[in-house]
C-alpha cells in the first residue's frame, strides 16, 4: 500500500480506520461521506486506488448537492460548481461551473428580494455570497474559461 499521509508513514492504520468510518456512513447515505469517499478512492488514502469507485462516489452525492443548489444553498452552489469544473461524477463543464459558481457568488443579491431569506442571512452573518465561488469567477475570468478573459473583472470579482 502506498504511503497515505508523508508526514504520518507510520500512522497508516489509523487512516485506513478513519476511510472505514466514512465507508460505513457512506452506505448509510451521509452525504459529505460519500463525498468524502469519493475522494479517498480517487487519491488512494486508506483505499485502493479506485477512479470507477470514485466517480459512483461523487455521482451519488452529486444529485443532493445539486437538488439543494436548485433551492438555493449557497454551499451547494459552490459544490456544484466544483463538481462541474473538476468532472467529479458529471461530465466536466466550464459553463455550467461557472453558471452555479456565479449563483452562490451572488447569493446576497437575489435573495434580498425574498425578505424572510434576507433576514435568515443577515442573522447567520453570510450576507456576501460564496467567497470561494467569488473567488472562482475571478479565476475564470482571470484564465478566461467559458468567458472572455479580463484581468479587471477577476480583480473586483475577488474584491482585490
Amino acid at each position: 500500500m502506498e504511503r497515505v499521509y508523508k508526514d504520518l508513514p507510520y500512522r497508516t492504520d489509523l487512516v485506513i480506520s478513519i476511510t472505514n468510518v466514512y465507508k460505513k456512513a457512506a452506505y448509510q447515505g451521509h452525504i459529505e461521506a460519500q463525498y468524502k469517499l469519493g475522494e479517498f478512492y480517487e487519491a488512494g488514502k486508506g483505499i485502493e486506488k479506485n477512479y470507477t469507485e470514485a466517480f459512483y462516489w461523487y455521482k451519488k452525492a452529486f444529485y443532493y448537492f445539486e437538488e439543494l443548489a436548485k433551492r438555493g444553498d449557497v454551499k451547494a452552489q459552490y459544490r456544484v460548481g466544483l463538481y462541474y469544473e473538476f468532472g467529479k461524477g458529471v461530465e466536466k463543464s466550464y459553463k455550467k461551473a461557472f453558471k452555479w459558481y456565479d449563483m452562490a457568488a451572488d447569493f446576497d443579491n437575489e435573495n434580498k428580494k425574498n425578505s424572510f431569506r434576507f433576514f435568515a442571512m443577515l442573522f447567520s452573518g453570510n450576507i456576501s455570497g460564496n467567497k470561494e465561488a467569488q473567488y472562482k469567477l475571478g479565476e475564470f475570468y482571470e484564465k478566461g474559461k467559458e468567458v472572455k478573459k479580463d484581468m479587471k473583472e477577476s480583480c473586483q470579482t475577488r474584491t482585490c
